[in-house]
């Protein structure tokens, strides 16, 4: 009885979660992720970019990695 229950909760969830999404698409439209028509995308990108950064610079400082063009060089691996 508990797993029906669970499942009609899980169904309700998901077709409120289909119901917002779809909501939301119409309202924002298909310029929704450009930089052109939705200032927010700005604010997105450089967040994701500053997010990227911090991790490259976290894990330079905690081992022995190099970011060399592009790609990340293990100089501490041990290898058989």
């Amino acid at each position: 009885m508990l797993t029906n229950f669970l499942d009609i909760l899980k169904m309700d969830n998901l077709s409120k979660t289909e119901q917002w999404y779809k909501e939301y698409y119409q309202k924002k439209g298909k310029f929704r992720n450009s930089l052109l028509y939705n200032p927010e995308v700005v604010f997105q990108t450089l967040a994701h970019d500053l997010c990227i950064i911090k991790a490259m610079n976290y894990l330079t400082k905690i081992s022995k990695v190099v970011w060399l063009h592009g790609k990340f060089l293990m100089l501490d691996v041990v290898g058989g």
